[in-house]
């Protein structure tokens, strides 16, 4: 038996689907190259994805936004939080904002912060700081020790006497501590790297050990001064936070960052989080388990006053739409993805599944809402619809009134379940209604009327190798770079044609063909009967 079957067409499409794919690769890297440097204005999108662990039922977690400056602004913002609730944002002593949630159970779960931030080598933005008037109590959190910052360490204590305190001019107290800081310490991510006392012993420090030694000896100084957390601006898939330093002289902050030598007045792609901290992300009873920041510069969308002069070309850049609708893309571009690996599992495994795309669809749902309340509802809703479709059997209804039929009791049994889980503080996500309402009512009633033809076996073989098929697909989407990558890169798929054409040409043994295999399998002499179920 060959491999692939002798199809000329077919053969001849792949190979021009796969070279124009490649041809058109090529192109846009040619025609939507990016510009080098800071020659003007560029739009950003920063994007942080959490992973944490609360502790206990109410723990609560507080996302820093970034900072609105003279030189940049934040011009959207978008969350994914699956499981979580959102409280309404909150201003902090430092000049911090932040978005909070709330975890109604103990329970790990994920968190997502998309910002669009422009920035402008001019000052596009007057703006008064809150700051800029520093009132008693906050002048006293600034030369205060903090758990992190300890003033009165004995090593601490004993550099700055050696070194800075015969200094009684501010301003040359604040030039030689920059001098020290800057060049007397190295930059090495070691063991101890963030701790004062081993940066003064050894000399060397990370980036944020060295902005807390900058900040401790300006407090010793009593000048008050704030660590800052914020971002360097540039194409990065991995982006590490960056620390600097705002001290207030003369009614006005001003920064200093000792790695790269700046003194006085940050690069306008400088944007600050968090003011006062070195926490992007704050938990209050839980514990954060992973953190991920990506930079990314997008092309200025279609709108903005200060945006380029449209171009047709753009069209074809989907990276330059709202974070809203590219989150929306993203969904649709992966389903020919979950419809190739279905082709794959039905086509070369040899199992059946209920429909192409149902698969699919239930693992975005997985993916793009909390887990657990879509794999409830989906295991309830089944249940009670089978059940329910059950109890008409002697009806004997056409088509379209036994779909109508299960379609109500699907939508009544999708709502309280919902009214339940809430009931119960299982805080069921709002975007729940991704597990869409035809692809649940297909599914059972499929599953009953291959239950009636070949028996329970078959119907629930074929159910499960649903949920199999969509538990792959959600592994694959899970890892986020599948759907950026399409985005980004959309013609991507004209190859994913060619492997859905180049997977329906194939002509040797399944899987399943295998005797050791053949429980995995429904009877074959009744599958003949149901081909066209194989067909959404």
């Amino acid at each position: 038996m060959p491999l692939i079957k002798h199809r000329p067409g077919a053969i001849r499409a792949i190979c021009i689907l796969i070279a124009a794919g490649l041809a058109i690769l090529a192109l846009r890297a040619l025609w939507f190259r990016p510009g080098r440097g800071w020659a003007g204005d560029k739009l950003w999108q920063a994007t942080f994805e959490f992973s944490f662990l609360a502790k206990e039922k109410g723990a609560v977690v507080y996302v820093a936004i970034p900072v609105d400056t003279s030189q940049a602004r934040v011009l959207g913002q978008n969350y994914f939080y699956p499981g979580l609730r959102q409280a309404r944002l909150r201003d902090r002593k430092g000049d911090v904002r932040e978005s909070v949630f709330i975890a109604p159970q103990a329970g790990r779960y994920f968190l997502r912060a998309d910002f669009q931030i422009y920035c402008s080598p001019t000052p596009q933005w007057a703006r008064e700081l809150k700051s800029s008037v520093l009132s008693a109590e906050n002048r006293d959190l600034y030369l205060n020790s903090e758990p992190d910052i300890g003033l009165g360490k004995q090593r601490t204590q004993a550099v700055f006497q050696e070194l800075f305190a015969k200094e009684t001019d501010q301003n040359k107290l604040l030039e030689a501590i920059a001098d020290f800081c800057e060049k007397k310490i190295a930059t090495r991510s070691v063991k101890g790297a963030d701790d004062i006392e081993r940066v003064l012993l050894r000399r060397r420090a990370s980036t944020l050990g060295r902005a807390r030694t900058m900040v401790a000896f300006f407090r010793i100084g009593r000048i008050p001064a704030r660590l800052v957390s914020g971002f360097v601006l540039a194409d990065r898939p991995e982006a590490r936070p960056h620390y600097w330093v705002e001290v207030y002289q003369n009614h006005q902050w001003l920064a200093y960052d000792p790695e790269n030598g700046h003194r006085r007045q940050l690069p306008y792609y400088y944007i600050p989080v968090r003011r006062g901290g070195d926490e992007i992300l704050r938990i209050k009873g839980g514990k954060q388990l992973f953190a991920r920041h990506i930079i990314t510069h997008v092309a200025k969308p279609k709108g903005l006053p200060f945006g380029d002069e449209p171009r047709l070309k753009e069209v074809f850049d989907l990276t330059r739409l709202p974070i809203a609708t590219q989150t929306a893309l993203i969904m649709l571009l992966l389903l020919p993805v979950g419809a190739l690996i279905t082709t794959f599992v039905r086509n070369v495994v040899g199992v059946m599944t209920f429909g192409v795309f149902s698969p699919t669809l239930l693992a975005l749902a997985l993916v793009y809402t909390d887990w657990r309340t879509a794999a409830i509802i989906f295991v309830i809703v089944v249940i009670i619809g089978i059940g329910g479709r059950s109890l008409l059997p002697g009806l004997k209804l056409m088509q379209v009134p036994r779909l109508s039929i299960v379609f109500t009791l699907v939508a009544i049994t999708m709502a309280l379940t919902l009214s339940l889980l809430d009931f119960i503080h299982f805080s069921p996500s709002g975007l729940v209604v991704l597990l869409p309402l035809v692809v649940l009512t297909n599914i059972i009633d499929r599953a009953y009327t291959v239950a009636d033809e070949s028996g329970i076996r078959d119907a629930l073989l074929r159910l499960g190798w649903t949920v199999v098929v969509a538990f792959v697909c959600v592994l694959i989407f899970r890892w986020q770079w599948p759907g950026r990558l399409l985005l980004a890169y959309p013609e991507l798929h004209l190859i994913t044609l060619a492997l859905i054409i180049g997977l329906g040409l194939y002509g040797s043994r399944k899987l399943t063909d295998f005797p050791v295999l053949h429980f995995l399998v429904e009877d074959r002499k009744k599958e003949k009967k149901r081909s066209a179920d194989a067909i959404e």
